[in-house]
Formats: structure tokens, sequence, C-alpha cells
């Protein structure tokens, strides 16, 4: 009986063929999450450092009530990232900013982090983000507008986008 249970319960999850990941009303790119792990952004790095091995996924949709009295509301974005560990005396920066530019990349007029940059690919840019990590390294992530994200929601299109580091490994 019990393996009857177990088989029942163990089935339909092994049988279940996985969708992109959905939240609220935004749906990841399965396809555009495929071609930014493979953008030279999140495969190059400078000599002597280290890129994680697999790239990280969210998923946000974005606030879609009306903004608060700040004017600050949350962006709907998919953002693949990862995290690049480096010694001191390395100047990720410049290795990024130089890379943008041979790689069809367009340097933010008001940088976000310690650069950011954006790729045209169609409706909404992809957003390249560098931070450093409060415990040493660099994050870099990508952030592209999801399938349902909320109209005008491109906030980085424009420039009008910043990001506020919400967790203590930022």
């Amino acid at each position: 009986m019990a393996g009857l249970l177990l088989a029942a319960v163990i089935y339909p999850l092994l049988a279940a063929k996985p969708g992109p990941a959905s939240i609220g009303g935004c749906t990841a790119k399965p396809d555009t999450i495929r071609a930014i792990t493979a953008d030279p952004m999140l495969t190059q790095h400078p000599a002597s450092t280290d890129l994680d091995k697999a790239a990280e996924e969210s998923l946000s949709c974005g606030d879609t009530s009306s903004p608060g009295s700040s004017g600050i509301e949350a962006i709907a974005a998919g953002v693949v990232g990862t995290r690049l560990s480096s010694p001191p005396g390395i100047n990720v920066r410049t290795f990024y900013t130089d890379l943008a530019r041979r790689s069809g990349w367009q340097a933010d007029q008001r940088p976000t982090g310690l650069f950011s940059a954006t790729k045209p690919t169609g409706d909404c840019p992809w957003w390249f983000v560098l931070n450093e990590a409060k415990d040493g390294g660099y994050h870099i992530r990508v952030y592209y507008q999801p399938d349902g994200a909320p109209t005008g929601s491109c906030a980085w299109e424009s420039g009008d986008a910043f990001l506020l580091p919400l967790t203590a490994g930022n």
C-alpha cells in the first residue's frame, strides 16, 4: 500500500514537464535566459578571476498597484546573474566597460553600481549591472523584461531605474 501511495505522489512530479517560472502576471523567457547566459558579459571575465559555474535566475513582476507616496516602485524584471571572485588589484570595472563596448552594449550615462549598460534587444533592452559584493568579489546581473510585465515597466531603458540592496549578501 505504501508503495502505491509513494508512486501516486512521485509519478506526477516526474512526469510533469516544468514550464517557465511565473510570478504574478509575469513569466520568464527561457530563450532570453539562454541568450543572456551565452552573452560575453556573463561568460568572459578578467584573467585571475573566477565566475561561479551556474548562473542564477530570479523573477519579479513589480508592484502593479499605484506607486507609494515616495514614487518608488518595484521593477518588473527577469534577472540572470552570477558571482565573480577576484583577487585585489584587478580592475574589474575597466574590463567590463571594454567588454561591453566590444560586444554591442551601451554604457549608461547614469551608471548603477560600479558599471551598468544596456543592449538593444527589441522592445526593452537587456540591462547589465556590476556591483561589489559585501563579502568580497562582485555580482554580475543582466535584467530583462519578462512576458506579461506591466506596460511601461522597462525603467532602465530611460535610465530611470536604480537598485536598492535588500539582502545582506549584496
